[in-house]
């Protein structure tokens, strides 16, 4: 953590040495200092507001000034390994919000502009290629930080419309196909809740909102969506940073004690939700169904996205506490620091603030204020249980969740709720005891067409679910003289895990005794228009040459070849038809070549 002034406005972070972006550049002050400048430089923007980013560090001393003009941030300050920071007036939430990506450390010399080619990256990983299909990340060679750094490269491809329509939800099915798979799922940021409007009736008696807040059941509306909510009575989420777990009304309805609340009123309510999306019209009609059997009376008030949401206070959506005494909402973090929660639904200044509560603005401008950030995050958690709990400014409902499907072989899963995803550097390869496929040839025949055999050529291959090109060997191998007769050709095929799987099939080379039988099959198929006297002429010379060989004159069965040659020659176009002429003298030229004549 960075040492901060007495004044809370000066941070100081030293950047550990020995620190190189994937090039080999050393990572300095100015690395990060160009990091800031950069991302909310109007040349890179196009503007002159500082972009998304400049939201995030506007409260730094001259960073509008540049956000208008360029030229840096004169409240950075880079001198070697020492980076200092001036805001404008001290900020508790100023780590969480430096730490966002936008932030992190850019060479001195990268483009103003926006870049088709990836940038230099100092931690575990950099981008080694990326286009609109995929985007490969490969292990930074001169990182030197404590973070794992596992696999050589990572492939993320981004999801397809048909990947999201196979996933959401009834694809959940699926997953039950592969049982070896993991499922994970894990809570975001994201919290889902009731606004109660506290400037008016009936919402303004604290007794009516205990009464929403016992006679909701956070479960059964958390199952509505097709990835479950994580029931939850707190509007921080588990796992977040200042969080501390109060069981405050239970996670189920307790209609009687709702009701009890009430003290015999039936407040008529209007309950206002957006329409995008049909599990918001679900949850929302679950919502009147529950406060209703405690005795509320509660309107639907449906409305579209960019209505409910009209920032305008005299407009027609949850701005104007004339329409809603109730509105079903969420609400999407930022950064990871409670303020960005807490703040935004409940400081009095606040434009998501549609609970229009405001009694806790001393306490959030102190923990705002506060620069000591353990004790800043303590004070938002504890401040987290009263406005639930106590204040009951609003009625917490639920934390959306992610729901992550990894493949049988990864491990070293690391989740981290500050950013709601897991840390792509700890992933690593479990061991691997599945053997390649391997892919070989069926059993092969073919002629030999010479003393020693035949040249065999085939092709063997495999597959692997780990390891794209998995090492094939074959003996004898392809291409090699096979000797006539059978031989069996062994393969393995072995991955990079040392797994090894093993095939075999033969190769039946014919000898001339094989393909004199062969030969006289053919003449015997002779035709059209060839006569059985020729037939029966050539057949003779066959077999007179079938004998000559099975008594090892073999110089007898060439001269006896030749003669059956010069008669077919002399017959090819009249008695026997061309083509198969030609593939008789071919065949017959083979054997003797094969008997060494």
């Amino acid at each position: 953590m960075p040492t901060v002034s007495p004044d809370g406005k000066t941070y100081t972070f030293v950047v550990a040495a020995g620190h190189r972006f994937n090039d080999g550049t050393a990572v300095d002050a100015a690395s990060f200092k160009r990091a800031i400048e950069r991302a909310t430089a109007p040349a890179l923007l196009g503007g002159s507001s500082g972009g998304y980013a400049g939201g995030f560090v506007g409260d730094i001393v001259g960073a509008w000034a540049h956000f208008s003009s360029g030229g840096g941030i004169s409240g950075i300050g880079a001198a070697g390994n020492v980076l200092s920071i001036t805001l404008a007036a001290p900020a508790g939430d100023f780590p969480a919000r430096i730490a966002m990506p936008f932030f992190c450390a850019t060479r001195s010399t990268a483009p103003a502009v926006f870049s088709v080619a990836p940038l230099p990256s100092a931690g575990p990983y950099f981008v080694e290629t990326a286009t609109a299909s995929e985007i490969v990340l490969k292990r930074n060679p001169f990182y030197g930080g404590s973070r794992a750094r596992n696999t050589d490269r990572i492939r993320w491809v981004p999801e397809t419309s048909s990947l999201v329509a196979d996933y959401f939800p009834a694809a959940l099915a699926s997953l039950v196909a592969r049982p070896t798979d993991t499922d994970v799922t894990n809570p975001l940021l994201i919290v889902s809740y009731l606004a109660l409007n506290t400037s008016k009736a009936p919402f303004n008696a604290l007794n009516v909102r205990r009464a929403v807040a016992l006679a909701v059941d956070r479960a059964a509306i958390s199952a509505l969506r097709p990835i479950p909510l994580l029931p939850a009575d707190q509007f921080l989420a588990p796992g977040a940073p200042g969080y501390q777990a109060a069981n405050l009304f239970g996670l189920t309805a307790n209609t009687a004690a709702a009701t009890a609340a009430l003290a015999g009123a039936t407040p008529a309510v209007t309950l206002c939700h957006s329409t995008s999306g049909s599990v918001n019209t679900v949850a929302a009609t679950a919502v009147k169904a529950q406060l209703q059997a405690a005795g509320f009376s509660v309107t639907l008030s449906p409305m579209p996205f960019s209505v409910l949401y009209d920032p305008s206070p005299t407009g027609p959506g949850a701005a104007n506490p004339a329409n809603c005494n109730l509105v079903y909402t969420a609400w999407n973090p930022d950064y990871a620091d409670p303020l960005d929660v807490l703040g935004n639904l409940f400081r009095g200044r606040s434009a998501r603030n549609y609970s229009f509560f405001n009694g806790q603005d001393a306490a959030f401008a102190a923990a705002a204020a506060n620069s000591d950030y353990t004790s800043h995050l303590a004070a938002l958690g504890a401040l987290d249980v009263t406005l639930a709990g106590t204040d009951i400014a609003a009625v917490a409902l639920g934390h959306y969740q992610t729901r992550d499907v990894f493949s049988a072989r990864i491990g070293c899963l690391a989740y981290n709720p500050a950013w709601s995803s897991y840390s792509l550097n700890h992933l690593c390869v479990l061991g691997d005891s599945t053997p390649p496929k391997l892919i070989i040839p069926s059993d092969m025949t073919m002629a030999a067409t010479g003393p020693a055999g035949a040249a065999v050529v085939y092709t063997a291959t495999a597959t692997d679910d780990t390891d794209p090109n998995p090492a094939v060997v074959c003996t004898p191998p392809s291409g090699s003289v096979f000797a006539i007769g059978t031989t069996t050709v062994n393969c393995s095929a072995t991955d990079s895990s040392s797994n090894t799987a093993t095939a075999s099939f033969t190769v039946h080379v014919k000898g001339a005794a094989e393909q004199l039988a062969d030969l006289g099959d053919a003449v015997k198929e002779l035709g059209p228009g060839t006569s059985p006297a020729v037939k029966a002429s050539l057949a003779l010379k066959l077999r007179i040459a079938e004998l000559f060989v099975a008594h090892g004159k073999n110089q007898a069965a060439c001269l006896t070849l030749t003669a059956f040659n010069l008669e077919v020659r002399a017959l090819s176009g009249r008695k026997i038809p061309p083509a198969q002429a030609t593939k008789l003298i071919a065949d017959a030229s083979r054997i003797k070549t094969v008997l060494g004549c």
